[in-house]
C-alpha cells in the first residue's frame, strides 16, 4: 500500500470520527457538516459517508431546509444530483 493511500484513508477515518463526536441531533450534525466541512459542491452520498448513522431521509430533510434558507442549491435530480453551498453561508470557526 502506498503512503498516499494510507494517508488518504486515515484522513477519511479522522473526519468520520470527528463527525461522530459532534454533539446534537442527527439533523444538527448533518447541517454542521454541510455548512462547515463539506466541499462547496457535494452529493448526498458524500454526506452519507461523512456523517455515519444518519438516514438518507434525514439528510434530504436538512438539504431541503437549507435550500429554503438559500444556503444550498440543487443541481440536477436523482442520484446524479449535486448540491452547491452558496457563498457566505459557512459559520466562522
Amino acid at each position: 500500500m502506498s503512503p498516499g493511500v494510507l494517508a488518504d484513508a486515515y484522513a477519511v477515518f479522522a473526519d468520520r470520527a470527528a463527525a461522530a463526536k459532534i454533539p446534537g441531533t442527527k439533523q444538527q450534525r448533518v447541517r454542521d457538516h454541510i455548512l462547515r466541512r463539506a466541499p462547496v459542491t457535494f452529493r448526498l452520498a458524500d454526506i452519507r459517508a461523512a456523517v455515519p448513522g444518519v438516514s438518507d431521509q434525514t439528510i434530504r430533510l436538512v438539504l431541503e431546509q437549507l435550500k429554503n434558507e438559500d444556503k444550498v442549491r440543487a443541481d440536477g435530480t436523482g442520484r446524479a444530483a449535486t448540491w452547491t453551498r452558496m457563498t457566505n453561508t459557512a459559520h466562522p470557526t
